[in-house]
């Protein structure tokens, strides 16, 4: 039970872990706008536009706004961005940060260079197509239950009483079945590119009015409160812990603001926490019902390891201080000695579950073994979706992110009453790895034995292999993966790499497992994760990098 008429002050009773070489040090700050910084940002962006370099210039662009304080500096931010906008095709885009730019007060004596860039931005569209649209929606209609979850799927109990999903229908390649968009989710760094309530990207960006460390995708997002009860605010110099701190900070907040008093909110979280531990959600159609799912989102096995509960303790301590000693909404809220214990309750509960089912967005190109502290994440969040999910090296389903949402979809046909499977591993590694190592050991932190087809060796038949071998797709795809660093320039032939990789995974689909079917589910992975999570960003590095 988390809440008792009497209880103790969890803080106290596990202070005593906290050592003296920990990172315990809570430093609040209260970061401020500057126009000198907006100018120098500017200047930057000026210099990466005359290279052509124009997504580093946007960044820098949305760096001005985050600074600015004076309306010039705002309108010729917003100015200059249109410009970028325009070189990279995105005329909606364009047009919209013209009027923004009009609307901050763009200095008059500046305007006829800027209704010239308007008239340029309405003659192309004429002459043009805008270039792809960016995002993801399903391909079905959404379930009733689970909007985020389109209607040919459900949720249900394999033979072992574990959560999996299943089709309802058979379903094709290249379709997208699930998009999450989590409960709580947190910017760590960067603050350019992304929204920081619902971490929208690639779009026009607006300043938060008072602190440089927002910006929003929307005038919703711009007048949320979530942001209020911490603008401006960081807690330590360390990124990581601090985004991390802030995180749950955030998730605490979203809770407490969901109920009109805090007795309310102790029954809720009570009967979540006391009901069927594997029980189907009923439903995550409303924001309560999302709450509930993830009050019972599943706690990792490895919660007793010393790394684990290093950072659980160092992370529960740093949220409850900054919640309880700097955010006025938590002081009047939790105002009794018993509400104030609860709370400590209820944020130890956040952490564990935060910690277990967290997602971190690090550099897509990051490898494992690199050292990750010189990368910290961009931002994390903790979705709902994946604990229905079972994993498979062998998998039928891609997950990635996209705006700050989870993102599925099938890479292989699934037929009625199949399992939709998803890896966790980042690639799905060469042909000569697995049948070296095989891959439960890269499942070796949740203590997995994966019996999936490819670690138990299940593969096609010798007729089928040289059949695949043979097949001009397959020439085409591996043609494909060499030119992959160039066909990003050409909308067209990006789809055309994609049809192609549809195609065999189509007319393969009853064949078990090969090196081929691995080529073009990989590489059709690899294009729709750079189209849905940073497709401006990415384009043209990708090929360079992995060599192909």
């Amino acid at each position: 039970m988390l809440w008792k008429k009497e209880y103790i002050d969890l803080r106290e009773s596990h202070r005593s872990k906290l050592s003296h070489e920990d990172e315990y040090n809570i430093n609040i700050q209260r970061h401020v706008k500057k126009d000198k910084t907006s100018i120098s940002k500017r200047e930057l962006g000026n210099m990466r536009f005359r290279n052509r370099d124009y997504v580093e210039a946007i960044e820098d662009y949305n760096d001005s706004l985050r600074f600015a304080e004076s309306d010039r500096q705002i309108s010729l931010a917003y100015a200059n961005r249109a410009s970028c906008f325009l070189h990279l095709k995105r005329y909606n885009e364009c047009l919209t940060d013209i009027d923004l730019a009009k609307k901050a007060g763009y200095p008059a004596e500046l305007m006829k260079k800027l209704d010239k860039r308007e008239a340029s931005c309405l003659e192309e569209m004429e002459n043009a197509k805008q270039s792809t649209e960016f995002g993801a929606k399903l391909s079905f209609d959404p379930d009733e239950k689970f909007p985020c979850m389109a209607n040919v799927l459900q949720i249900d109990k394999d033979k072992n009483n574990e959560f999996c999903v299943t089709a309802k229908e058979d379903i094709d390649v290249g379709k997208t079945v699930v998009v999450d968009e989590p409960f709580e989710k947190y910017i760590y760094r960067d603050y350019a590119r992304k929204c920081n309530i619902c971490l929208k990207g690639n779009t026009n960006l607006m300043p938060c009015k008072m602190c440089p460390l927002a910006l929003f995708c929307s005038e919703e997002c711009q007048k949320s409160d979530i942001h209020g009860y911490v603008c401006g605010m960081t807690c330590t110099s360390k990124a990581v812990l601090n985004g991390e701190t802030l995180h749950l900070v955030r998730g605490i907040l979203v809770a407490v603001k969901m109920f009109p008093n805090i007795n309310d909110l102790i029954k809720f979280v009570e009967a979540a926490r006391e009901s069927n531990p594997k029980e189907i959600p009923s439903s995550i159609a409303s924001l309560h019902s999302k709450y509930r799912a993830f009050l019972k989102l599943p706690i990792k096995s490895n919660e007793g390891s010393y790394e684990f509960l290093h950072r659980f303790i160092l992370n529960y301590f740093m949220a409850c201080d900054v919640l309880i000693e700097h955010i006025p909404k938590i002081v009047e809220t939790f105002k009794s000695r018993n509400h104030r214990n609860f709370l400590t309750h209820l944020v130890w509960h956040h952490v564990l579950v935060t910690m277990s089912n967290i997602h971190r967005k690090r550099p897509w190109w990051l490898d494992e073994s690199e050292d990750q502290t010189k990368f910290p994440p961009f931002y994390a969040r903790t979705a709902l979706m994946q604990p229905y999910f079972q994993r498979s090296c062998a998998p039928n389903v891609l997950y990635t992110d996209c705006d700050g949402n989870e993102v599925y979809i099938t890479v292989r046909p699934i037929k009625k009453g199949q399992q939709l499977l998803i890896s966790d591993l980042k690639f799905l590694v060469d042909k000569n790895d697995f049948e070296k190592n095989g891959f439960g050991e890269y499942l070796a932190p949740d203590h997995v034995t994966c019996t999936c087809m490819r670690c138990t060796g299940t593969t096609a038949t010798k007729a089928e292999l040289q059949q695949l071998e043979s097949d001009p797709d397959f020439q085409s795809i591996e043609k494909g993966y060499k030119d992959l660093g160039q066909c990003f320039i050409d909308d067209k032939r990006v789809q055309a790499v994609i049809d192609k990789c549809i195609a065999f995974s189509r007319k393969y689909g009853e064949v078990f497992w090969s090196y081929e079917i691995r080529r073009a589910i990989e590489l059709f992975m690899h294009i729709t994760a750079i189209q849905l999570v940073n497709p401006l960003h990415e384009q043209g590095v990708y090929g360079a990098y992995y060599n192909i």
